[in-house]
């Protein structure tokens, strides 16, 4: 899944060449694996752009269903 982190953030690059900082998100992932909620919880890039597009793609994983 980094991968898809990675794109947004290459994406970004197109867009402003001198972006950096750190984006932290949390999320929650419900009882079959997908993520339900995600929000960006700190951030210093300044690139709303960035942020919506992780946001966006972190929603999409899925993780292995809890064995109990």
């Amino acid at each position: 899944n980094m991968g898809q982190i990675r794109y947004c953030y290459e994406k970004g690059l197109q867009v402003e060449p001198s972006l950096k900082g750190r984006v932290a998100v949390s999320f929650v992932i419900g009882a079959g694996g997908q993520v339900s909620t995600a929000r960006v919880q700190h951030s210093s890039v300044e690139s709303r752009q960035l942020e919506g597009c992780i946001v966006g793609r972190l929603k999409g994983f899925k993780f292995p269903r809890p064995v109990a």
